[in-house]
């Protein structure tokens, strides 16, 4: 084996540089109790489900994201703000170990143009799905299935979006080796589009017909130098002609990165679409090394983790719901409770408390988010507000601008002046 293989292979989906561990008061901490280690089908897997799910009732979406080489699912679990996500969408999150130790340093394998859905990987990440599926109280819908991944694990994702398209609704891929090719070539672009899209034909076999509706997202970063940047514009190639189908060619329209979820994400966007069906987005992400893109907030990557740049499960999720084409497109999430609730407009927030003879709230303030940490707590839904995280604060308003909390009598602070107990007034 060559030098850098073998050093790319120790360090492909993980990091090579010094470990570090989480501050124990952060929002990944705190979220990582709602995580549970399951058995989905013989699969080791972690499991995270939404605190709601879809207004429309007809089920909830599933990400599956699979790690890379010398990497773990609580590498993820434990770098990655997944539940934000989760909760924002009604999703089912299921973030797989790759069985039996994987192969080459625990990879997904991914390797050649030989898979079958009966053996091996790609028969246990469907019994996985199955698994998912067949139990009731997770409540997902068939054709709200997605899988993605990150180095190996993303071109497992691109494996099993080829193999099990009727399956997958969504593929997303991040810093994905293209389909058919081998670990010796990760580093330089070794196949084309047109192969890559003769490989896939041929692994979906007479299931070919489901890439008319399936969706795909496509990640790398501009200094990835272990997973050649050149396979995404090959994924994203295979993927535009396998979804052109007997219909129209896919056209391409820029998308701005820097709009999108996360901590100051950047770089270069495009979408494809057909007709008017918005089919694949391309995020070339500024300043990422080889990474799953995670946008949690200002550090270094570690365990081949991005804190800093996009959000892509976030993106995946919205991409996805929005455009779904196997179902009506979803997005809105209903409580707990079951109850459907319209979505609230959003409304104009001129920073001044209404009026009112008796307000709920003894006292309010007016300032950035960094600005009302002093009223922060830690509650059943995380550190934040009593009605909204710390999270969902970040991506509602963003850093620099400013909005209201409100006092209740309790000395509980609140987002919206709706949700503040009643108070008895004089």
């Amino acid at each position: 084996m060559h030098l850098r293989f073998l050093l790319a292979l120790i360090c492909l989906g993980s990091s090579c540089g010094t470990p570090s561990s989480l501050d124990p008061d952060s929002a990944d901490v705190l979220t990582r109790a709602r995580w549970e280690r399951s058995q989905l089908g013989g699969v080791s897997a972690e499991v995270l489900v939404g605190s709601g799910a879809p207004a429309d009732g007809l089920g909830r979406p599933a990400l599956l994201i699979l790690h890379g080489c010398a990497q773990s699912a609580d590498d993820l679990v434990d770098r990655t703000d997944l539940a934000s996500m989760a909760d924002a969408f009604g999703a089912v999150v299921v973030v797989p170990d790759v069985p039996n130790g994987g192969v080459y340093a625990g990879c997904w394998d991914y390797y050649g143009s030989s898979h079958s859905r009966s053996v091996g990987q790609p028969a246990a990440l469907l019994g996985l799905v199955d698994a998912v599926l067949d139990d009731p109280a997770l409540d997902v819908h068939p054709d709200r299935v997605w899988i993605s991944g990150l180095s190996s694990g993303g071109g497992m994702a691109a494996v099993m979006g080829c193999l099990a398209p009727d399956v997958f609704a969504g593929v997303g891929l991040a810093a994905a080796p293209a389909v058919g090719t081998t670990a010796f070539q990760i580093s330089s672009v070794s196949t084309t589009a047109d192969r890559a899209a003769g490989v896939c034909r041929t692994l979906a076999g007479s299931r070919a017909a489901s890439f008319d509706t399936q969706l795909a997202g496509v990640v790398a970063g501009t200094l990835d130098y272990i997973v050649a940047q050149g396979y995404a514009d090959v994924d994203v190639g295979m993927l535009a002609d396998l979804y052109q189908g007997d219909g129209a060619a896919l056209v391409a329209r820029s998308a701005d990165v820097t709009a999108l979820r996360g901590y100051q994400p950047d770089g270069v966007g495009t979408i494809y679409a057909q007709g008017s069906d918005d089919r694949i987005f391309q995020i070339s992400a500024q300043g990422m090394g080889h990474a799953w893109p995670a946008g949690t907030g200002a550090g270094p990557e570690l365990r081949f983790v991005a804190s800093e740049g996009v959000d892509f499960a976030w993106a995946l999720a919205e991409f996805f719901s929005s455009n779904a084409l196997r179902t009506e497109p979803f997005g809105d999430v209903d409580p707990d409770d079951g109850t459907p609730t319209e979505p609230d407009p959003e409304p104009e927030d001129s920073g001044v408390p209404p009026d009112g003879d008796c307000d709920p709230w003894v006292d309010s303030d007016v300032t950035t988010i960094s600005g009302h940490i002093p009223r922060y707590q830690l509650y059943p839904a995380g550190w934040g507000a009593a009605d909204a995280t710390y999270v969902a604060l970040l991506n509602q308003h963003g850093v620099t601008r400013t909005f209201p909390l409100y006092e209740s009598e309790g000395g509980d602070w609140y987002a919206d002046p709706d949700n503040v107990p009643p108070r008895d007034c004089p």
